[in-house]
């Protein structure tokens, strides 16, 4: 199947348009498949805006084709080459890691959709698919596929945090010490956790600091710089958009003009703005993901020709965890990650690391429901602070600073708090983890296997009613961390505690325990325990009508 501008068969051949999610359905319809490899990431079009067009739209429109369907047999594989971390082996593509942050949330969104990601070996890069490479492919996508992997040669990798390697900040010559001449750069500088970030760069003793953002500085804004003058900085101020390359342009010159050479940087822009990938339209994920993508393209670029001593991105653990309703910013997290790991194996700085929501400023704010995750705790700016100083003395590329606590074991994470480094661990053997690894795969629904309905075939309605009723609260009193006997029936679950992410949790955890299917805006949908059971148990039932007519 080939990317067009309309619908075409031809044999064993079928265009349609990207944009369509009809054509897609077509295809499904006419060809029901087991298995869809999705390969666009191979080769990719020149052009940073481009490519990112390229690769996620036909995504996002296959994903509402397969959710339309409604069949729990189709396993997604997104395939990449060359954007992960594997060893001493550079990373050369980065822009093919956005799939890998919408492949973690795709697998919390579509537990069902059974979505698997494989990095391959890049080869020459000159041939998007190599004969080891494909021979690689292929045996990934075998009966034991891991949910991420990657493949160099004939060895396969998959992910893993461990615990960063910290040293002691006392005694460590500061970057910015002694550099009278010369200034930084913070992208998203005017937002709370920008200017703290120009505290801590004066703490480190640069006093020639640039702060960029779009809107430029309003009154709360112009006392916050107030404040940093009077600890002896000179701060200027640039109303400009970091994704706009010439806008960048003009406000380093300028810069370089006042302070002289840039000598850090510190990409912090970036917009939250939540959305289901069932739902929400390419363009949506792209307004969100582009502050953040084609800003660091843009820091980068501009480095080539300016040697710069730090080179920090401000990253989100949603890009190694996913982030439900929100794959665009996972997406351009992952994005960042990656660029860190390029520039590393260039031989340039770099240093991404990933903070879960803060309690006390950030994008988070504006979402309740990722300040209030019993999933990821919030963190302090100060916290944020103390983690980023000590990710710079671990040498690491890509380092994550949160608290984590897993809502299940079967996430590979059990609890986690501080700097964590993500790698690639090489596997024992082919299709099996090293025990040593944290397969940070999440939810796998075996959407073939429905044990649970068979379960409930020998109770009356009635009793499936109540069973269902009794599973459903004990797993809201685990989520929301209260009494599930303690609420009525007719109250909006959101009410008691279940939010956004925890609901998303919920509707993965029924699916499993009775095997099928549900949307993915089960809780918005159908908001109290009432209205919860009386869809599970219809669905129950007609799922056990189907078997019983299956044997007769």
């Amino acid at each position: 199947m080939a990317c067009g501008d309309r619908y075409h068969v031809h044999r064993h051949n079928v265009t349609v348009d990207p944009a369509d999610p009809d054509h897609f359905s077509r295809v499904l319809a006419a060809c029901p498949a087991a298995k869809i490899l999705y390969l666009l990431g191979l080769s990719p079009p020149a052009g940073q805006d481009v490519a990112t067009r390229y690769l996620l739209e036909p995504l996002l429109t296959l994903v509402r084709a397969i959710a339309t369907k409604k069949t729990g047999n189709t396993e997604l594989y997104l395939i990449t080459t060359g954007c992960q971390p594997v060893g001493n082996m550079p990373v050369n593509r980065p822009e093919q890691a956005l799939l890998w942050g919408v492949a973690r949330t795709l697998r919390l969104e579509h537990p069902e959709m059974n979505c698997r990601i494989i990095d391959i070996d890049p080869g020459d890069g000159h041939t998007p698919l190599s004969g080891l490479a494909f021979t690689a492919l292929m045996r990934g996508i075998g009966e034991q596929c891991l949910h991420e992997s990657a493949w160099r040669g004939n060895q396969c990798y998959v992910p893993a945090l461990s615990v960063c390697p910290v040293f002691p900040l006392e005694g460590r010559q500061s970057t910015c010490a002694g550099n009278v001449t010369g200034f930084y750069l913070i992208s998203g500088g005017l937002g709370a956790f920008g200017l703290r970030l120009a505290h801590w760069l004066i703490d480190r003793g640069m006093t020639n600091i640039a702060l960029m953002g779009r809107g430029g500085a309003g009154e709360t804004t112009r006392q916050a710089i107030a404040g940093l003058e009077q600890r002896g900085a000179r701060i200027s101020v640039y109303a400009a958009d970091v994704a706009d390359l010439t806008a960048l342009e003009n406000a380093v010159s300028h810069a370089e003009d006042a302070f002289g050479p840039l000598i850090g940087i510190i990409h912090g822009a970036g917009i939250l703005r939540g959305g289901f990938l069932q739902q929400d339209s390419a363009a949506t994920h792209y307004q969100v993901m582009r502050p953040k993508v084609e800003g660091a393209m843009n820091l980068h670029h501009i480095t080539q020709r300016r040697q710069v001593a730090e080179f920090i991105l401000i990253s989100s653990a949603s890009s190694v965890l996913g982030l439900s309703r929100y794959a665009g910013y996972a997406a351009a997290n992952a994005y960042l990650d990656a660029l860190a790991w390029r520039r590393r194996g260039s031989g340039l700085p770099a240093l991404s690391i990933g903070f879960g929501p803060f309690s006390d400023a950030g994008l988070a704010l504006s979402e309740p429901a990722l300040m209030h995750s019993s999933r990821l705790p919030a963190l302090t700016m100060s916290q944020g602070i103390h983690w980023l100083s000590r990710a710079l003395c671990s040498g690491s590329a890509h380092v994550i600073a949160m608290a984590y606590d897993a809502p299940d074991p079967a996430h590979g994470i059990d609890k986690a708090h501080g700097a964590m480094d993500p790698s690639h661990t090489v596997t024992k053997a082919v299709g099996a983890t090293d025990r040593a690894t944290l397969d940070m795969a999440g939810p796998h629904l075996a959407a073939k296997v429905a044990r649970s309905p068979a379960s409930l075939s020998s109770s009356t309605p009635g009793q499936r009613a109540a069973q269902i009723v009794q599973y459903i609260r004990r797993q809201v009193a685990g989520l929301a961390g209260g009494d599930g006997e303690d609420f009525s029936d007719r109250r909006p679950l959101r009410d008691v505690g279940i939010d956004s992410l925890t609901g998303v949790e919920l509707r993965n955890r029924l699916q499993r325990k009775f095997g099928i299917p549900l949307p993915v805006t089960l809780l918005w949908d159908y908001p109290t325990l009432a209205e919860l059971t009386a869809l599970i148990l219809n669905r129950v039932q007609m799922t056990l009508s189907q078997g019983e007519n299956h044997h007769e």
